[in-house]
């Protein structure tokens, strides 16, 4: 009987041992799909007779980050990820690149040898903004739309953040939802530069190696 006690105590204490290396510093990369929120930027432009119109980036988005952990305590870390994001109808028009510290947290365990996590991270995006003409060339009216592509227009820079919570599967897969997002300093909208708040809300799967 004493020797089974011994046993289940070790048990226990591997089981929590496990726990807190999902929080164990190391490189990492995470990849998020999900669809756009907020005022996102103009992606084309074309005729409707004698109006001049916009299409504008939305519908499904991915996100992709990657970067590396820092272990500060048994529960929290130091994150520093370089990212990307981008409608899935407009990568080649208006992707975000992002730089951003944050922190996580990683709870104990809740069953078997998972555990929760929430991440908040803020930094520095750099994206494009487009003239209302391309080139100064008129628009097509025959209804073809001009559409922008990478590196048409010129950067325009923002503030980025990530918040993300989810369920540590086991030590190196955790999966949860995720709101990536950037607040743009004049990106187009419309027929002038506007500071656009827009994202991308969706589940995220990530992997620490």
């Amino acid at each position: 009987m004493k020797k089974l006690i011994i046993a289940l105590l070790a048990l226990v204490a591997f089981v929590g041992a496990n726990a807190q290396n999902a929080n164990r510093g190391g490189f990492f990369i995470e990849a998020g799909i999900g669809g756009t929120t907020g005022t996102t930027p103009r992606t084309a432009l074309f005729m409707d007779g004698n109006n001049l119109m916009a299409k504008f980036a939305g519908g499904a988005a991915f996100d992709v980050q990657f970067g590396v952990r820092a272990k500060t305590s048994n529960h929290c870390a130091f994150d520093l990820r370089i990212g990307a994001m981008a409608p899935f109808s407009a990568v080649s028009s208006t992707p975000v690149f992002k730089l951003m510290p944050g922190l996580r947290y990683t709870s104990t365990e809740i069953f078997g040898n998972m555990s929760i996590y929430g991440t908040v991270a803020v930094g520095g995006a750099v994206s494009f903004k487009h003239e209302f003409y391309t080139d100064g060339n008129p628009i097509p009216t025959d209804g073809s739309e001009v559409k922008f592509g990478l590196g048409d227009g010129d950067a325009c820079f923002g503030v980025s953040y990530t918040v993300a919570v989810g369920l540590n599967i086991t030590n190196h897969f955790y999966a949860g939802p995720v709101w990536d997002a950037q607040y743009m300093i004049h990106q187009t909208r419309l027929s002038s530069d506007q500071n656009l708040h827009w994202g991308m809300f969706g589940i995220q799967l990530g992997y620490r190696f």
